[in-house]
């Protein structure tokens, strides 16, 4: 969902959101590099299952 966000805050920013000192193409460039990370990370399926499971002391980020 932060993504979908982002793009679209990204796509409605106009032609100055591409330049890398605009805080728009720095939350989209840092949104996606997150979601990447999260979805390579093979591990963090288990720690969302066990999360979802009710599981003490397991932190679904982590």
């Amino acid at each position: 969902m932060a993504c979908q966000v982002t793009t679209t805050a990204f796509r409605y920013g106009g032609g100055n959101a591409i330049y890398n000192d605009r805080i728009l193409q720095r939350c989209m460039r840092d949104i996606n590099a997150a979601a990447q990370h999260f979805m390579v990370n093979t591990s963090a399926y288990d720690n969302l299952g066990q999360f979802r499971l009710g599981m003490a002391n397991v932190n679904p980020m982590g």
